[in-house]
């Protein structure tokens, strides 16, 4: 049921690198001339973010107040079941109109809490909004501002997902240091997810957004009328009593590279709890991007990643990806397939994550270092210094 561009530009068999694809815009259907002298289109995977309702937007001296989902009523949203561990970061999602969908998300969660003894899942529904965004036709969603004026955005933070899955243990290099080993894997076209939870509450049933399916609207948490307009400015037959709450979905097919650590030092014994043993590897995470991008010489936009704890052990894997739809090609270098030797450019990354690691500017982490865009909701969690101590117990110089 997609468009046939769409879909071809997703899963890599047309350019997606350089060339715009899985592109939504914020809808402004005030009647104003001013909204045709602005262009806010952004890739989908950015503007369940910053375009997420709720969110501030501002163009030409103008705040905008994203409130709802664009669609048609003949339009409907892929829907997905997803569930994840909050204490290794394991992740499945499955469409909605899989036969028994709910009853195998229920399965594989209790699968993994069985393998692992994990008991702190969040199980919930996602909605792909795969149309845009809009400013409904309420005036007070827009107003004026003169410039220069300093104003905070209001937006959200999303999470990338990845499902381990994808790949193949019986293809992997070896990568042997003198005090320390490293696994890594490759997989290519694999499903990658960002999802935009809402703000975040204690009882997790309240996180996401609560979309009207039929309009697209999204009603407020404390609103409590039994009814609702549309975007357009008619009215919604759908109760808010009716509507439940979604996260914000994006998936985009992309090319991965894991590396796992076998044998190595043990990270230091400052890093004594579960909060801090996250952040250790978040750390770890973000200096290996870095020390990637450096040494491949590419624009470190055009690379994000996740880390995920091993369930038994103090270690973790460190997943590096393109972030770009279809893949850039850049990971596919790291693991030889650009005609590098991935055991050397291995090692010089491995010596570049000290050097990012080596920061003067900072105590903790910064824009020199370790700090980005995409890291801007867990920059608070970063710390160089424990990690730095354990790079450095692998290798001397």
């Amino acid at each position: 049921n997609e468009q046939l561009i769409s879909f071809f530009s997703s899963h890599g068999n047309l350019p997606s690198y350089a060339f715009p694809n899985n592109v939504v815009p914020l809808e402004i259907l005030s009647k104003s001339d001013h909204k045709k002298t602005i262009d806010l289109n952004r890739n989908l995977e950015i503007a369940i973010s910053e375009y997420a309702p709720g969110s501030d937007i501002i163009a030409n001296a103008k705040v905008y107040k994203s409130t709802s989902l664009y669609k048609f009523k003949s339009q409907n949203f892929p829907e997905y079941y997803y569930v994840k561990c909050n204490i290794c970061s394991w992740f499945q999602f499955i469409p909605a109109t899989t036969h028994n969908s709910k009853e195998l998300i229920n399965k594989l969660t209790n699968d993994h809490r069985d393998s692992t003894g994990h008991d702190n899942f969040i199980r919930k529904k996602a909605i792909i909004p795969k149309w845009g965004f809009a400013v409904d036709r309420n005036k007070g969603n827009s107003k004026w501002i003169k410039r220069g004026t300093k104003i905070d955005r209001a937006g959200y933070s999303s999470e990338l997902l990845v499902n381990a899955s994808a790949f193949d243990k019986s293809k992997e290099i070896e990568i042997l240091f003198e005090n320390g080993l490293f696994n890594i894997q490759y997989a290519n076209g694999y499903d990658v997810c960002r999802i935009n939870e809402g703000r975040k509450f204690q009882d997790s049933n309240r996180n996401g957004f609560k979309v009207c399916l039929k309009c697209g609207q999204v009603i407020k948490e404390r609103d409590f009328s039994k009814t609702h307009k549309t975007p357009f400015g008619g009215n919604c037959d759908v109760k808010n009593q009716e509507i439940n709450n979604y996260s914000l979905l994006s998936i985009f097919d992309t090319d991965l590279i894991k590396i796992s650590i076998r044998e190595c030092p043990s990270i230091p014994l400052s890093v004594n709890s579960q909060y801090l043993k996250k952040s250790f590897w978040r750390t770890s995470l973000y200096a290996f991007i870095e020390a990637s991008a450096k040494v491949l010489e590419v624009d470190r936009n055009d690379l994000d990643g996740v880390s995920k704890l091993h369930s038994n052990d103090e270690f973790a894997d460190i997943i590096i990806l393109d972030s770009v739809s279809g893949g850039a090609g850049h990971i596919a270098r790291l693991f030889g397939k650009g005609g590098e030797n991935p055991e050397t450019l291995f090692k010089e990354i491995l010596a570049e994550v000290k050097n990012v690691l080596n920061c003067s500017e900072c105590i903790a982490a910064c824009y020199s270092c370790l700090f980005h865009y995409s890291n801007q909701s867990v920059q608070h969690s970063l710390n160089r210094i424990p990690v730095l101590e354990w790079i450095n117990k692998i290798i001397h110089e």
